[in-house]
């Protein structure tokens, strides 16, 4: 994406959409995105789709999926919460 790109993407309105997101700009699609924390697929969707019974991804396990992605989803809308922006600090 292209500054101006990201500027104009809108913030999703729940955690759960904001992981989705995530999880499908994962390289590799979902598949792989289950690998990054260590998880079978099966764990995985369990834990992604909030099925009965299971807890959803932790926020760790969000920043780890979201930082081979290269996105910004989960602080994004965090901090949308509290009416302010996310910037990334350069590493």
């Amino acid at each position: 994406m292209g500054g101006n790109e990201k500027m104009k993407r809108s913030i999703l309105d729940s955690r759960r959409r904001a992981v989705l997101a995530v999880v499908a700009a994962f390289p590799g699609g979902r598949e792989c995105a289950a690998t990054c924390p260590g998880l079978d697929l099966k764990q995985f969707d369990n834990k992604l789709y909030e099925n009965p019974g299971n807890r959803p991804l932790t926020d760790e396990q969000v920043r780890q999926l979201e930082k081979v992605a290269g996105t910004s989803y989960l602080p994004d809308y965090l901090t949308s919460l509290y009416n302010g922006v996310y910037v990334p600090c350069p590493s």
